[in-house]
């Protein structure tokens, strides 16, 4: 029975099939057009999985990253946690289960404004922004404590692809200034090759913020700017004993958001685990790789 119900399926498929082959016999071109199409398809697909497959699943740059966390706020208008300067400063000053808590202020816009000019991208970090991370620079040095102060002197450190296209990877740039919206700033490093940020923006120029704490309690109805806060683990505490740590501090700096607007703000910690966790921020939302997310 079931091999007489199978011969019409099987005479089916192979009358369709030689029909097919005739088709495509009677119209080259149009044959031609369709397995060129069906190739390129599947490559594309192929290609394109590939790329994300690299972007979303490729360690992170830096060492031991599966002790770093970044922690913050959400809300409807910004799904990826972020803190303020208020609560960042207040945060860092009473934290117990970190061994270092660093923050970037977001990239913006600069000029390069010597010889030929130039469009780049910078960004204000904390002075320990680096050291935090667990990034060498290939030459130089990081930031000195003293020039994260308000009005302390100025530096940068430059990325490789600017090193290589304006100073032809000359070590003798550390000996130079590079002029910023017409402000000259001493180079002091080089940032490595693989250099990424956190949240995957492009950078050109990293500058120490140079922010007051105090000033952070006063702008912004005493909230402060905003920015995106980043911790290393100390050795030995868990994820679960971290969050267990700045929940009351996390509940305690939530009051002082105003009371019309503070059920839209969420808690949130995240774990990069095993240094996977992967934010393409040039796509629409936020997609996630292998992630802890708590809160």
């Amino acid at each position: 029975m079931r091999e007489r119900n199978a011969l019409p399926w099987v005479e089916n498929l192979s009358r369709d099939v030689r029909y097919a082959v005739r088709g495509f016999g009677r119209n080259p071109i149009f044959t031609v057009t369709v397995i060129a199409t069906l190739a390129l398809g599947i490559g594309a697909t192929t290609a394109v999985f590939s790329v994300v497959d690299r972007i979303l699943f490729r360690s992170l740059p830096y060492a031991h990253d599966e002790r770093l966390v970044s922690f913050g706020l959400s809300q409807s208008l910004e799904k990826q946690e972020f803190t303020l300067g208020g609560f960042f400063y207040e945060w860092r000053d009473n934290q117990k289960p970190f061994e270092a808590v660093t923050f970037e202020r977001g990239v913006s816009e600069c000029n390069l404004t010597e010889g030929n000019p130039l469009h780049l991208h910078c960004e204000s970090v904390a002075g320990n922004f680096l050291s935090t991370l667990g990034i060498p620079l290939q030459i130089g040095r990081n930031f000195l404590p003293q020039e994260d102060e308000p009005n302390g002197p100025k530096s940068a450190i430059i990325s490789d692809a600017l090193w290589l296209d304006r100073y032809n990877r000359d070590p003798g740039v550390l000996h130079r200034t590079i002029d910023v919206d017409d402000r000259a700033i001493p180079i002091v490093g080089v940032l490595p090759r693989d250099f990424e940020m956190p949240r995957l923006q492009a950078v050109d120029i990293l500058v120490p913020a140079q922010m007051d704490p105090a000033v952070q309690h006063t702008v912004n109805s005493g909230i402060g700017y905003p920015m995106w806060a980043f911790a290393r683990l100390k050795s030995g505490v868990s994820v679960a004993q971290a969050r267990e740590e700045m929940e009351p501090l996390f509940l305690h700096t939530q009051q002082w958001i105003p009371p019309q607007i503070r059920p839209d703000f969420i808690c949130k910690f995240v774990l990069s685990a095993t240094g996977r966790c992967r934010m393409l921020t040039r796509l629409r939302g936020y997609f996630w790789a292998r992630c802890l997310r708590f809160f």
